[in-house]
């Protein structure tokens, strides 16, 4: 998990998380065909998977450079189509103040 942190920017749209039932988890962002995967298992290595907005394979790895620039592209990408996207979302104060 600390791996999959250190990917992700202040500002990245966030993702889906599941467990994978192997001890490790899949983190997921989608938009229309575009779609970035990060497998962590349970050691913490990663496997990062990125495909285009045709839904072809544009990057399959490890590198968390990678990771950091395909995401800020997806998030500019969902920012343009979307811009009230965070408005969608609670904030973690909200969840709390109840």
């Amino acid at each position: 998990m600390h791996a999959l942190r250190q990917g992700l920017a202040v500002d990245t749209i966030y993702p889906t998380i599941a467990d994978d039932q192997m001890g490790g988890l899949v983190a997921e962002w989608r938009a229309d065909m575009r779609r970035i995967t990060v497998d962590v298992d349970s050691d913490g290595d990663l496997l990062i998977s990125v495909h285009g907005a045709k839904g072809q394979l544009l990057y399959r790895g490890e590198s968390l450079s990678e990771l950091r620039r395909h995401l800020r592209d997806f998030t500019a990408y969902v920012s343009n189509a979307n811009p009230g996207w965070r408005a969608l979302f609670r904030s973690g104060r909200e969840f709390t103040e109840r």
